[in-house]
């Protein structure tokens, strides 16, 4: 049995270990109580923050318009 942590699309609300296998991919939100059905399940992929004092850090340029090569 996998569990899903599934975002509303309606109104945001994170609806969190929801059984989604044995309702055929249908939920109901837990904040706005709109019934839906998810066509799809993808997995996410965190995408970590980098902040500038970070990027000072490892000498990269906080322009990144600096770094594209120019054309001729």
């Amino acid at each position: 049995m996998t569990r899903y942590d599934i975002k509303c699309p309606i109104c945001g609300c994170w609806n969190r270990a929801l059984d989604l296998d044995d309702s055929n991919n249908r939920m109901e939100c837990a904040d706005c109580r709109q019934d839906f059905v998810l066509l799809r399940i993808s997995k996410t992929v965190a995408i970590p923050l980098v902040t500038q004092e970070q990027l000072k850090l490892i000498g990269a340029s906080h322009d990144p318009i600096a770094s594209v090569p120019k054309t001729a």
